[in-house]
C-alpha cells in the first residue's frame, strides 16, 4: 500500500519533471532557430547594402544577363 502511496504522490511531479524538459528541448530548437533567421537577416541585409554599388550592379548584368559593355567581346565556350 506504502508503495502504490508513494507512485501516486510522485507521479504528478514526474509528469512536471518531462514537461520541463520537453520546454528546454522547445526552446533550444527556437533559440537554434532564432538564430538561423537572424544570419539570414545580416545576409540580406549586406546584399541590400550592394544595391547602389555600380561596380556589383554590371558584375550581375553580365554574369545573370549576359549583357556586355560596348567594346567588350565575349566568349562562348562549347565544349566538344
Amino acid at each position: 500500500m506504502g508503495l502504490l502511496l508513494g507512485a501516486l504522490v510522485a507521479w504528478p511531479f514526474a509528469q512536471r519533471g518531462y514537461e520541463i524538459w520537453r520546454m528546454r528541448a522547445e526552446i533550444a530548437r527556437i533559440e537554434r532557430q532564432k538564430a538561423s533567421v537572424l544570419q539570414e537577416i545580416e545576409r540580406l541585409k549586406a546584399q541590400l547594402a550592394l544595391k547602389d554599388d555600380l561596380d556589383y550592379i554590371e558584375y550581375l548584368a553580365k554574369r545573370e544577363l549576359g549583357l556586355i559593355l560596348p567594346g567588350e567581346e565575349k566568349y562562348i565556350l562549347i565544349e566538344p
